[in-house]
């Protein structure tokens, strides 16, 4: 969750910053109307919008899930399975991609001139860039893991 919070946070800056962009700037084609007014930056700003509602729909019950588990163990004194802690890390990989991939859309419709080094566009994408190049970001790395933790076999990672 710590790698994923301000992957999310970095869309929602995005999202933000695209708003402003396209409230002040006219569209480069006919009909020359304010962006915000025509259908396909309208269009982009809530795929984003949904992209990034979701991964903080998905970080939030993963974290409701793993204070569950926290309750259980408390109460039970039974331990979080292996297979339940890659399965959460798994839905926080996919709440970074689906983050990471409403900063990308807003990247590519922000126009050029919001990918110059120091604009906020080109430094979210930047952020986020390095996040999925982190080993943590990796979900197919991860996917087998956890089938094979579901499968009851050796998941091949941390010597488990």
């Amino acid at each position: 969750m710590s790698l994923v919070t301000p992957v999310i946070g970095a869309a929602r800056a995005s999202i933000d910053e695209f708003e402003r962009i396209i409230s002040t700037r006219q569209t480069m084609f006919p009909p020359f109307v304010k962006r915000a007014e025509h259908v396909d930056f309208q269009r982009t700003l809530g795929q984003a919008t949904t992209l990034t509602d979701a991964a903080e729909a998905i970080m939030v019950r993963t974290g409701q899930m793993y204070m569950e588990y926290c309750e259980r163990c408390a109460e039970t004194g039974a331990p979080i399975s292996v297979e339940n802690n890659l399965r959460l890390w798994g839905q926080m990989q996919h709440a970074g991609r689906l983050a990471g991939e409403a900063t990308g859309i807003i990247f590519n419709a922000s126009s050029s001139a919001a990918a110059k080094k120091g604009q906020r566009i080109q430094r979210y994408y930047r952020d986020v860039a390095m996040y999925r190049s982190h080993i943590s970001a990796q979900f197919l790395n991860f996917a087998a893991p956890i089938g094979r933790s579901h499968l009851g076999q050796a998941i091949g990672l941390f010597g488990l």
